[in-house]
């Protein structure tokens, strides 16, 4: 996130203040030292960053999250909780005993 914030010329103070954050709660994420943000900031972040056009940065954000989370990455997990057509097919899957080579397949 840093990199992209500087690639951008923005100021981690100008950044804080545009998510109504302080600059050292931004410093913290930046450095992983403080929770990854929740789906909401953190599509305030992309926004700010100018990634909105830019899904794959956007999915790598989302993951980076969950697994500094050890979770679904929100996205994701929303679509899930969605369709219970993906969820049947999930756990159909995982009770074969070729699961793995089903998913290669896809």
């Amino acid at each position: 996130m840093r990199a992209v914030r500087k690639a951008n010329g923005i100021s981690i103070r100008e950044l804080a203040k545009t998510l109504g954050k302080t600059p050292t709660y931004i410093s913290d994420i930046e450095k992983g030292n403080n929770k990854p943000p929740e789906k909401e900031l953190l599509e305030k972040i992309i926004q700010e960053l100018k990634l909105d056009d830019n899904p794959d940065i956007r999915n790598i954000l989302f993951d980076l999250a969950a697994k500094e989370r050890n979770d679904l990455p929100v996205d994701i997990k929303e679509y899930l909780m969605g369709n219970t057509a993906v969820l049947q097919i999930i756990r159909t899957t995982k009770e074969k005993s070729n699961d793995k080579q089903i998913w290669a397949q896809m």
